[in-house]
């Protein structure tokens, strides 16, 4: 199996919604000393997937204009989407080129410096305007990542912050904001203990044990949720020196009043047992699983699935349950007239015999 494959999330520390410098330290940023001239956007190089923007605008003498931040914007820059603030109409809206998605209410005073930042994951924008709460959430179809810049108008751009979150590996970044709960979304929204992740010097990292607990090559989704906002992040169990143990039933037919025994194919051990999806009690002795003949007896006669959690995978096997007297059903035999026509025959040779007997005695008496 591939090296584990963990997808790098920033959360950075705001102070008004903008990004500290602190943060861009630990993640690529793009160099806005290069900029795109000759559009209604200031645009940047680079190519931007997952990320967190903020910049702060000072409105202009005019009051009317649309300014904002623009993302996923393709090198042609027929596509591209816009997160913008109209001070007059007193709306923050979401759009794609030219076509509004989702827009907002907010209440802006004259020459007001505010900052307005996006955050995109998997997908899905944020767009926050001078406060700690989303405004907008939306999903973003079709988006497929591009450049970032601003649209300003003659508003005054200042503290412009940008940081990418796509790193080909390392841990999740956390910086400056409190972990409120880990959750494995794949896995029925399970909620990480916090002995299943550690938190050092601001970087989260889901522990190499739990994930050993969690199918073989499988990818899973996470969503760190956060003091600032929560974010998404993929996990997959493609370890190159681990191999997910087995499970064999030791019988294929097991009769009710026997236990049910399992053998796992290396040293594991096993957490919980699932028959047919239904949590089951068990026993463990070294390699060997065991359900209890109380328990079987609580079982359907018939074919059943076994599903052991172990700390070295997931595996699963089938058994098969019986009766422990197993009766055979009487074939009734086919309808037949065989004793009927001798019935017949012995009530016909009777009568004759009695008519024969009748004449004779009548015959003597003349």
């Amino acid at each position: 199996m591939k090296a584990c494959k963990k997808t790098s999330i920033l959360f950075a520390s705001l102070a008004v919604l903008t990004l500290v410098a602190v943060c861009l330290s630990f993640v690529p940023s793009v160099a806005f000393a290069e900029t795109d001239a000759g559009s209604e956007f200031t645009l940047r190089r680079g190519n931007a997937n997952n990320f967190v923007y903020s910049a702060q605008f000072t409105l202009g003498a005019d009051q009317t204009q649309t300014v904002g931040l623009v993302f996923g914007v393709s090198d042609s820059l027929d596509s591209y989407w816009a997160a913008t603030v109209n001070a007059a109409d007193g709306k923050v809206e979401l759009f794609k080129k030219e076509t509004a998605l989702k827009s907002a209410k907010y209440s802006f005073e004259a020459a007001e410096k505010f900052a307005l930042t996006v955050v995109v994951n998997e997908g899905i924008a944020k767009v926050y305007a001078g406060g700690d709460v989303a405004v907008i959430t939306c999903k973003l179809d079709g988006y497929e990542g591009g450049r970032v810049g601003v649209k300003k108008g003659d508003a005054v751009v200042t503290n412009e912050q940008f940081a990418s979150t796509d790193t080909p590996d390392g841990d999740i970044f956390c910086n400056g904001y409190e972990v409120l709960k880990v959750i494995n979304v794949t896995d029925g929204h399970y909620k990480l203990d916090s002995s299943e992740y550690s938190m050092k010097d601001g970087v989260l990292t889901v522990s190499r044990e739990y994930l050993k607990t969690l199918e073989a090559d499988t990818e899973y989704v996470f969503r760190v949720v956060t003091s600032f906002t929560d974010f998404n992040f993929k996990l997959n169990t493609d370890f190159s020196d681990f191999t997910a143990v087995t499970a064999t039933s030791v019988l294929k037919k097991y009769y009710r009043g026997s236990e049910v025994a399992f053998e796992l194919s290396g040293n594991a051990t096993v957490r919980k047992l699932l028959v047919d999806g239904k949590e089951i009690d068990f026993t463990q002795t070294g390699n060997r699983v065991v359900i209890s003949s109380e328990a079987v007896a609580t079982l359907s006669s018939g074919q059943h699935s076994a599903k052991l959690y172990t700390d070295l995978g997931r595996p699963e096997t089938t058994f098969t349950l019986s009766e422990l007297l197993e009766t055979m059903t009487e074939i009734e035999p086919e309808a037949t007239h065989t004793f009927f026509w001798i019935d017949i025959s012995i009530f016909g040779a009777l009568i004759l015999a009695y008519v024969a007997f009748t004449v004779v005695k009548k015959t003597k008496k003349k």
